[in-house]
């Protein structure tokens, strides 16, 4: 007889479905932060819902959090990712079989909300390719992943020349890293996250404000870590870090450019890494560049050579006749866009 198997899908404003969540998420075997409830509600507008779709078995389990969104003017919905990485979150042994029932649970769910399309962004592991998705996958761009289940000496050897010179040159001028569990000194990172965004141009979809980091700081504790470099007493570099049992997240922080010769942030870098093999993590996501192959994408590649991995985005149309209805009453410029019906018009 096949075990019996669990699948629903929970409403975050709901408080005894937000608890379900946050127990099924704390007994994942990662925890990791993107499936936190906070984190995806923060990304939901004022007419969305943060969802997230559990399956259970007896030994195992798989978590899809994402926003449910409203499509003004109609009684039709869609589904999203939050920003950065959604999933999916396991724990125990995933058979394919489990895959393609959690998959069809979730696309009869869809059916049943007049789901019109779906687009995830999926996390690095487990492989996009090795869970029966049944849309289309997209390969978007590379993430840097560095290994932290290593030798402190080995993981030092392993970083290019420049940075093993640049945490040197950093320690040699003063610049001393300091953790912050609390969120004790948001005010000093705010001032650099937010004039690094405004020196390079930032697209306004990653300018957040000062209640975004609050919610994450009051929210989300044990998920998050702060690390920051002075000098002199003075924050010249800072990061957000999301935090799961194994993985680490490089999220959002910045740097004051009049120290830049002091190269604070590759220090900064080595710190957090150093600080999550202390505490048994095995992997530090470092993220990726703006474009394929630019600087920000080599510089993070310098800690880690063979860290490339391959950024996948799924979607799929649930009800094809909403969509192309939708999709035929926008005059769109770029065709390539998913969901067509949420392209800029011309």
């Amino acid at each position: 007889m096949p075990e019996l198997a669990s699948f629903e899908v929970l409403d975050r404003r709901e408080p005894e479905q937000l608890a379900a969540w946050l127990s099924a998420w704390a007994a994942s075997d990662d925890a990791d932060p993107f499936g936190h409830p906070t984190h995806v509600d923060l990304f939901a507008g004022p007419s969305d819902a943060a969802h997230c779709a559990v399956f259970t078995w007896n030994g195992g389990s798989i978590l899809l959090p994402f926003v449910l969104r409203a499509i003004d003017g109609t009684r039709h919905r869609d589904v999203t990712s939050a920003y950065g990485y959604g999933g999916p979150f396991t724990s125990g042994e995933v058979t394919m079989d489990r895959w393609r029932d959690f998959w069809a649970g979730f696309a009869a769910w869809c059916t049943g909300q007049g789901v019109v399309s779906e687009f995830l962004r999926f996390s690095t592991s487990p492989d996009p390719l090795d869970i029966a998705y049944p849309g289309q996958l997209h390969h978007r761009s590379t993430t840097v992943v560095r290994t932290l289940d290593l030798e402190p000496d080995a993981l030092w050897m392993d970083f290019e020349h420049k940075v093993r010179k640049s945490v040197n040159k950093a320690r040699r001028s003063g610049v001393e890293i300091s953790v912050d569990t609390e969120g004790e000194r948001l005010e000093e990172f705010l001032a650099i996250y937010e004039g690094t965004m405004e020196r390079r141009g930032a697209h306004e979809r990653y300018l957040f404000g000062r209640r975004f980091f609050e919610r994450i700081r009051d929210e989300m504790s044990g998920s998050f870590v702060f690390f920051h470099a002075d000098v002199d007493g003075t924050l010249v570099s800072t990061e957000l870090v999301l935090t799961g049992r194994n993985r680490l997240y490089s999220y959002l922080g910045g740097s004051d450019e009049s120290a830049f010769a002091l190269r604070p942030n590759d220090l900064l870098k080595h710190s957090v890494m150093t600080w999550g093999m202390a505490r048994g993590a095995t992997e530090f996501v470092l993220g990726g560049g703006a474009a394929p192959g630019d600087g920000i994408e080599r510089y993070k590649l310098s800690f880690a050579s063979d860290g490339a991995h391959k950024f996948f985005t799924g979607q799929r149309i649930v009800d094809s006749r909403a969509y192309d209805r939708l999709a035929a009453q926008r005059a769109i410029t770029d065709t390539s866009f998913f969901p067509a019906y949420r392209a800029e018009q011309q």
